[in-house]
């Protein structure tokens, strides 16, 4: 868990200037910006990693094998073979397809991560109330005592004493939101400390931004990261409510699909 926070916080910075910037076009263009970008990553691993000749040769196999059941479907004898047969040449399709996936999985997933988190939070409403997570993961907690403090922008109000969950490395501090706009949040100790921005606004579903988790941690090893869950948002079609992250993964998979003839590949 506490691997993967990192992953994500530095993709977050990295991709935070074009997320900043393809978010200015609204929600929904954001999102097939976001798709269509990591589909020409995924594309331009297949092409590196396979060959497609190999791929068409893969599924010629398969659909030799379902036209043998068709065929011989009254000799249980050559049924059998035929129905392994097909069993054999998917697991090898299958088989041709983790090199990429290994290769692409990890960031592509980031990516889809890092843009749901921009899509799939809203702003906080003035008087809802708010979680503040820390996690100290170079030292922990230990000797720290009560020299964790929290400050907090004046659109802000602490409204509960700090949680400590020690087997995690984290505390946590409940605040309540006062006023709108994007206030900062500051965990400070001994050892450094860490900021946080926290969006609130008087207009229900407006996005966060890059606001929820730390931007910017002192040099100093023990600086803790910081993150806010702002309240879920979805894409509205109709009386449905599509989570974001799904939308983004659609989009992507058609994506695929359009472009990957322009590419040189088969899957």
């Amino acid at each position: 868990m506490e691997t993967l926070y990192k992953l994500r916080h530095i993709t977050g910075a990295v991709l935070s200037p074009l997320l900043d910037f393809l978010s200015g076009f609204g929600p929904v263009w954001f999102a097939s910006f976001l798709a269509l970008f990591s589909s020409f990553g995924i594309l331009i691993v297949y092409r590196a990693c396979s060959s497609a000749g190999n791929f068409q040769k893969a599924k010629n196999r398969v659909k030799a094998h379902l036209l043998e059941l068709r065929l011989f479907q009254e000799d249980p004898a050559l049924v059998a073979r035929a129905a392994l047969g097909v069993v054999r040449a998917n697991l090898r399709y299958l088989r041709m397809h983790a090199k990429p996936l290994a290769v692409f999985i990890l960031p592509v997933s980031l990516i889809l991560l890092e843009g749901e988190a921009r899509l799939d939070r809203r702003c906080f409403l003035p008087g809802e109330a708010i979680i503040v997570q820390s996690f100290w993961p170079q030292h922990g907690l230990t000797g720290l005592g009560e020299q964790i403090e929290i400050v907090v922008a004046p659109g802000l109000v602490v409204e509960s004493p700090p949680l400590r969950i020690p087997g995690q490395k984290e505390i946590d501090w409940r605040l309540r939101a006062k006023l709108a706009g994007v206030h900062r949040v500051a965990v400070r100790s001994p050892l450094g400390q860490g900021f946080v921005d926290v969006s609130v606004s008087d207009e229900l579903g407006a996005p966060p931004g890059s606001a929820g988790r730390s931007d910017h941690t002192e040099a100093t090893a023990g600086a803790p990261l910081l993150r806010v869950e702002h309240p879920k948002s979805f894409l509205a079609l109709g009386s449905f409510r599509v989570p974001w992250l799904w939308v983004l993964v659609s989009e992507t998979f058609l994506f695929v699909l359009a472009f990957k003839g322009r590419f040189g590949v088969e899957l």
